[in-house]
């Protein structure tokens, strides 16, 4: 099997993504993912835009299920 089909250098012991680039932080890919993604303060706004419509998404399927009945005639 080829190693470089697996992500590995060649030797040492770090990883590199499609683009090349190595990981030497020695974390783990949720945690990278989480800091990447969810917690960049660039990406902050729309994040907190889709927990937002989410949570008003969450909301509406509540009221239906609780009240859904006075709103049929």
């Amino acid at each position: 099997m080829d190693s470089g089909a697996l992500g590995y250098d060649g030797g040492s012991s770090s990883y590199y993504k499609a683009g090349g680039s190595s990981y030497d932080d020695g974390s783990w890919a949720i945690t990278r993912f989480l800091r990447n993604e969810v917690f960049d303060s660039q990406k902050l706004v729309g994040n907190l835009n889709v927990l937002y419509g989410a949570g008003v998404f969450a909301g509406a399927v509540y009221f239906v299920e609780k009240y859904g009945e006075l709103l049929i005639q």
